[in-house]
């Protein structure tokens, strides 16, 4: 407990100051959702996406707010998220989709709600029931259920990656200190595989 609270005292008193940094700068789609429980970041290459994944819960110095920890589900302000994933992470955001997954769910059949995600499992059977129900006339309608900042033709080949047979996932989370339910740190800013998927 008493760890705890002098965790939480330091996160007031200094900003947050990642503990090693990534050796070179990766470059990433950001995805995220009105519902979802964690922040995606896909470094694409071919048919094989690197899946790095960020808890909302997670504190981190908001850039819009002289750096005040701040969990992720706070950023309202998709810029201000971006220029700090950017700043901590040594992340380069070259696009962002951000999913209305409550309009989604509302047209497609998902076992879990995107609310529910918990975990790599429940994370990897929403986009699989996800991608069974896509398909080229889901495009015609895709400003009901994304708001992006990519170009139609990026849009194109991210839906043929997507739907790709020879698909590899890998994903990545980062070593967290759960300060309650909604707040966690980082320990590190180094990526770690999760090799059990």
């Amino acid at each position: 407990m008493i760890i705890k609270l002098c965790l939480t005292m330091s996160l007031c008193l200094f900003p947050y100051q990642p503990i090693a940094k990534v050796s070179a700068q990766k470059e990433v789609l950001l995805v995220y959702g009105d519902q979802l429980s964690m922040v995606f970041l896909l470094e694409i290459h071919d048919h094989h996406i690197s899946i790095y994944t960020l808890p909302m819960s997670l504190l981190l110095p908001n850039k819009c707010a002289n750096d005040y920890p701040a969990p992720l589900a706070y950023f309202s302000d998709s810029t201000c998220l971006i220029e700090t994933i950017e700043a901590v992470l040594h992340l380069h955001i070259q696009e962002q989709i951000y999913l209305h997954t409550e309009v989604i769910e509302q047209d497609m059949k998902f076992t879990k709600q995107a609310k529910d995600i918990r975990d790599f499992t429940d994370i990897q059977n929403y986009f699989d029931e996800l991608a069974q129900q896509v398909d080229i006339g889901t495009l015609w309608h895709i400003h009901e259920y994304v708001d992006c900042d990519c170009s139609l033709a990026h849009l194109w080949d991210y839906y043929h990656i997507y739907q790709a047979d020879d698909l590899v996932l890998d994903y990545y989370f980062l070593h967290l200190f759960m300060l309650d339910s909604q707040h966690s740190i980082a320990l590190e800013t180094q990526f770690y595989e999760r090799k059990d998927i």
